[in-house]
């Protein structure tokens, strides 16, 4: 992870913040999905159906979302918190 994106990811979860991003990625058996990050388009992010805001356990690719992003066990980045928006 580049050291701008860590920097951006510390001061926005200081402030409780969310960044917008774009489901690349949704498989419904596994319930696993990946995400493009608007700030930063190389960055992929993944996320897990019971983070999806409004229960619904699926979000269609290509929908754009409001995530909160935190560290996953192996250091990366996953989305802890996933709500749809409008379109």
């Amino acid at each position: 992870m580049d050291s701008s994106l860590r920097s951006n990811l510390a001061s926005s979860a200081a402030l409780g913040g969310l960044h917008l991003g774009v489901v690349e990625s949704f498989d419904a058996d596994s319930g696993l999905g990946e995400l493009r990050l608007i700030e930063h388009p190389a960055t992929l992010v993944q996320f897990h159906c019971m983070v999806i805001s409004d229960g619904s356990r699926q979000v269609p690719v290509g929908t754009a979302v409001a995530v909160r992003l935190g560290f996953a066990p192996d250091g990366g980045l996953e989305a802890g918190y996933v709500l749809r928006l409008p379109r």
